[in-house]
């Protein structure tokens, strides 16, 4: 899934220059990356000597800022922000007999003018066994008068240097005065320096108070420092570290790796980033590692070589560990630059063979690694293929309170195993190249759920690489990339290749540090993160976990927003439609798409009020393999405690026009927003109760009758003979919608099938939609202003708009997998009953019948015509018993398109009359009458015929009307045709039945009367004409008695 292009456009001018020990030291807050290198110069005849460089990224060119006159290992170095001074650290080995035995280091800091026509160096008096780390401050626009930096004196203090400057000439700049010096933070054992926000992190020990249990250790403490113009600063932030932190003793020696480049104190054995974000998201990452200060390791479990946690059969054939690796024969990398070997190939070949030990060896050889003096010695551990361990970190998320921690298991066992934190867009990616990289979603507009886990056994990676270039840079991200450049995050071969530092690179042409690029300290790369889009597909088939898989579903739908992709997704679920997945995915495509829809058209704060998935948050997660080996386990934790400082951005800043808010204070505003809120996003769950429990007050008739009035029932199948003509053109919006929130055809899918065309919804929908704008309207009330109840309202009904909207879009989506492989897509609204079906139209009814149970289980609405195509793909691929049973329990219902189908396209033989008749009679009476008198059968009509008279007579029953049933005599028989002139009464009738109709009208005239003015009171008019034929038919063909003997 992800790949790691070289970005070499960056260094290219520096590389092919500059190929003798180059070595990136610092990135200062306008890009401008800061370097040194070793070579001969004019001035010192032909020694070599170290320089230090200035490259600028953004205009590709770089210049000398100084030449040392000697050659000297520089580990730390910073200009001041008016290019005049430059500061820079140095580490000397101490050469004695004892200095050797010890490894004993000294640092010292110096200062040096640039901008003069005679450069002076001057040094800080500065040289400490500790690692000594020097930088500038950029405060807004340089000064001429002064400058400011910090020194960090590792375990002692950090103190803040005020630079008087004077001109000299022209454009000479000159340090005038002596520094004036103030400490600022007192002993501290690691730090970082944020060069975007001028902000300073560093950990200390607090000494323990009275409410801490254990009193016999320090607590480890992380705080903040922001720098403003002038220099003035406070401390911002405090928190507690709430995971396993060594306790480093300043009198303990530490380890340095002064070689990659790290924004802080690059201790060995501390591995910890402090990542931000402008929105207010903080996290503070750590690996736990195997320590010299606390001489405790963790303990390595045994596998054999036959254990499936490791297969040698996974590894490239091309890949040969006793080759120099491809990416270090490059033309531009030093020569001298060699890959170390690994500590398997520098112990002799009886280790290959060493038996297993015990625990209890474990130790003894961990014991073996402190050396008398102390030293930790690494090349001392035989590292080998068959030890694994876990590696575990955490990820302090300070914006949501949380400890989050990250356990990998079945990684081989290695002391060199460094994990890299950095940002991928809103995602934090915790990367160890070749075995594993965790796409952690913990950006402050989430709740953590959905982590992407990928691990290198999951997708056997086979890639080959050599040593071709593309120095263009012009690769389309959005294509495969075949170039030989490109190397996969988990390849076998990244295990060996890439030596990543601490900090990256960021472009300086987005204004927050997320798009970083990783720099690799033995060959000077500098490698950019890409999402591979086949490679996604192959892993969202390949993983074994659901819990991954609707992880990348969530990423390519909320961060990467690509249609094309996410259909290729869901082709992938189409292969396996009865799988249980299914349904959660595509409850995770309307949630996450509805959301992603309303983030363009709400603010941030009633953002936080919406869901953004149906997983639940702040929950473990698991990766496994499909034989059930875990191989990360992720878990949650609380954060104690939590300060920070009340003043907001202005007042902190104290000049007019500051910045309205910064990073501090969104983050105390949604801290507390968290305290003083329960924090519960809107529920989908909720208007799905709400709704079950109206509808049985429906049914039970507490609220209102389920059946509709007589004139609401008119119409029932007229619908179906409008679709029959109607046109391409979508049908109009419905008048719950404004204009803007039409639905237009979506790009990807095409036209839309006919029954999708339209934005009419159903009836349910409709009572469903706007009960939610109800519900929502209402949660919103709760953390809105009071005046603010018309801006809920309307918020709520953008929301049910885009719920429609992505309704419609996922039923398409579903359409689009199958439909188009059916012959008559095009041409009907709904296919023929009786003509043949096929196997991926019976696919296409599984589809939406998954469809339909989400929407109705998330209260989403459905579309007006999918009713009634789900209804006849059922009719078509269900047996007749199956498809009553489906009707039974409610899952298929009869709409008047459908029945008007089947009363149309299925003959009245004795089946199909058998057919149509259980289908008409699950309908409720109004429907069922309307179906009868459409189909005109004598069956039905001889129904509607008794209806109507009995209706007649019980109604006169009912009303009392004596008068009425005593003209029941012969003067009735002998009534004068003259009476009957506007009766409907065929002249040339059978007379007891003119006598019986003539009796019909009677009552019927009567009842009119009486009823005149009663709107509650209506029935359907009185048909004579009808009856007549039907009392006429059913003599003839119902009656066997002789007739022609009866006395008229």
């Amino acid at each position: 899934m992800c790949i790691l292009r070289p970005e070499e456009h960056l260094f290219d001018i520096l590389f092919s220059i500059f190929s003798e020990n180059l070595k990136i030291l610092n990135q200062e807050k306008d890009g401008c990356i800061l370097f040194t290198w070793d070579d001969v110069s004019d001035k010192t005849d032909g020694d070599i000597v170290t320089h230090i460089g200035m490259y600028d990224p953004a205009k590709q060119s770089y210049q000398l800022l100084y030449t040392y006159t000697q050659r000297v290992k520089v580990v730390s170095c910073s200009v001041n922000e008016g290019r005049s001074l430059i500061a820079f650290s140095v580490v000397t080995k101490d050469t004695s007999p004892s200095g050797q035995k010890h490894g004993k280091e000294t640092y010292s800091a110096y200062l040096a003018e640039i901008r003069a026509a005679n450069s002076r160096v001057f040094s800080l008096n500065l040289e400490r066994p500790h690692f000594l780390k020097i930088q500038f401050l950029y405060l807004g626009q340089p000064s001429a008068k002064e400058c400011h930096m910090i020194v960090m004196l590792h375990k002692e203090s950090i103190g803040l240097y005020r630079i008087p400057l004077g001109r000299v000439g022209d454009r000479g700049v000159v340090m005038s005065k002596q520094p004036e010096t103030r400490p600022i933070v007192k002993k501290f054992v690691w730090c970082q320096w944020d060069c975007q926000h001028q902000q300073l992190y560093y950990i200390h020990y607090r000494h323990p108070g009275a409410r801490d249990q254990n009193k016999d250790h320090h607590v480890p403490m992380m705080s903040a420092i922001q720098f403003y113009q002038s220099a003035q600063y406070e401390n911002i932030f405090d928190v507690l570290i709430s995971f396993p932190f060594p306790h480093v003793k300043t009198s303990m020696r530490s380890f340095y790796n002064s070689s990659i480049l790290d924004n802080g104190i690059s201790d060995q054995f501390l591995n910890l980033a402090v990542l931000t974000q402008n929105n207010g998201t903080l996290c503070i990452c750590c690996q736990q590692m195997d320590t010299p200060y606390n001489r405790e390791r963790s303990v390595s479990r045994m596998r054999s070589r036959t254990s499936p946690v490791f297969d040698r059969s996974r590894t490239s054939p091309a890949f040969d560990r006793s080759r120099t690796s491809p990416g270090l024969d490059r033309a531009r990398t030093s020569p001298s630059v060699e890959r170390p070997k690994s500590l398997s190939e520098q112990s002799d070949s009886s280790s290959i063979g060493m038996s297993r030990t015990s625990p209890d060896d474990n130790n003894q050889n961990n014991q073996a690694c402190l050396t008398s003096s102390g030293n930790f010695n690494l090349s001392s551990v035989s590292e080998s293929d068959d030890e694994v361990t876990e590696i575990n970190y955490y990820i302090s998320m300070v914006h949501h309170a949380k400890v989050l921690h990250g356990c990998v298991s079945g990684v081989p066992f290695s002391r060199r195993h460094r994990l890299h934190f950095s940002w991928h867009g809103d995602y934090l990616m915790v990367l160890l190249p070749g075995y594993f990289i965790h796409m952690l979603n913990v950006s402050i507009e989430f709740e953590p759920c959905h982590h992407i886990l990928l691990h290198d056994k999951i997708v056997n990676i086979q890639s080959t690489i050599t040593n071709e270039d593309d120095s263009t840079g012009t690769l389309p991200k959005s294509i495969v990339v075949t170039s030989t450049d490109v190397i996969p995050v988990l390849s076998p071969l990244a295990k060996d290749t890439f030596h990543l530092s601490t900090s990256c690179l960021y472009d300086i042409l987005r204004e927050t540090p997320t798009v970083g690029c990783l720099f690799d300290y033995r060959t000077g790369l500098v490698w950019k993160v890409e999402i591979n889009k086949d490679s996604l597909v192959n892993m969202f088939s390949a993983c074994y976990m659901p819990t991954t898989r609707s992880a990348l579903l969530h990423f390519v739908l909320l961060r990467m927003r690509d249609f094309w992709l996410v259909k290729r997704l869901f082709e992938m679920l189409s292969n396996d439609i009865p799988s249980r997945e299914v349904p959660v995915l595509m409850s995770e495509f309307l949630t996450g798409t509805t959301y992603s829809n309303m983030r363009r058209q709400t603010d941030r704060e009633i953002l936080k009020q919406f869901p953004f998935s149906m997983a639940e948050t702040f929950r473990g997660q698991i990766e496994k393999t499909e034989d059930g080996e875990r191989l990360a386990r992720l878990s949650y934790s609380t954060l104690q405690s939590i300060n920070i400082i009340t003043k907001t951005a202005k007042e902190r800043q104290k000049k007019p026009g500051g910045a309205d808010e910064d990073l501090w204070d969104t983050l105390r505003r949604h801290l507390r927003l968290k305290q003083i809120e329960n924090g519960n996003r809107f529920s989908q769950k909720v208007v799905q109760k709400a709704f079950m429990k109206k509808k049985r007050d429906i049914e039970m008739g507490q609220t209102e009758t389920l059946a509709k009035s007589s004139d609401d029932h008119i119409g029932f199948l007229t619908s179906f003979h409008s679709n029959l003509g109607r046109s391409e053109s979508p049908a109009p919006v419905s008048s719950l919608f404004s204009a803007s929130a039409q639905v237009r055809p979506d790009t990807v899918l095409g036209l839309a099938p006919p029954f999708l065309q339209g934005n009419t919804i159903s009836t349910d929908s409709e009572k469903l939609i706007t009960l939610t704008k109800e519900l929502l309207a209402q949660h919103l009330g709760k953390y809105l202003r009071k005046d603010a109840k018309t801006k809920a309202q309307n918020v709520a009904k953008e929301y049910v708009s885009c719920q429609v909207q992505q309704s419609r879009q996922l039923c398409h989506l579903l359409w689009n997998l199958r439909g188009p492989l059916l012959p008559y897509t095009d041409l009907d609204y709904l296919p023929h009953l009786t003509d043949p079906t096929s196997e991926d139209e019976y696919e296409l009814f599984q589809m939406f019948e998954r469809y339909q149970r989400v929407c109705n289980e998330m209260a989403f609405p459905l579309p007006g015509g999918f009713a009634s195509y789900f209804a006849a793909l059922g009719f078509r691929n269900l047996t007749k018993h199956l498809f009553l049973q489906y009707v039974d329990y409610g899952v298929i219902q009869l709409t008047g398109e459908f029945l008007a189908r089947v009363l149309a396209d299925i003959k009245d033989t004795e089946e199909g009359v058998t057919t149509k008749h259980q289908l008409i009679s699950r309908l409720p009476k109004s429907f069922m009458e309307e179906c009868y008198r459409q189909w005109n059968h004598p069956t039905c009509q001889h129904y509607l015929a008794c209806k109507q008279v009995a209706s007649r007579l019980t109604e006169s029953h009912l009303q009392g009307n004596k008068e009425t049933f005593g003209m029941l005599d012969q003067d009735l028989f002998r009534r004068n045709r003259a009476e009957s002139d506007t009766s409907r009464i065929d002249v040339m009738s059978f007379p007891p039945l003119t006598s019986f109709l003539h009796m019909l009208e009677k009552i019927d005239a009567d009842t009119k009367k009486k009823n005149q003015g009663n709107l509650t009171t209506r029935q359907s008019p009185l048909d004579s004409h009808f009856l007549q034929e039907v009392a006429l038919y059913h003599t003839r063909t119902k009656t066997n008695y002789d007739m022609s003997t009866t006395n008229f």
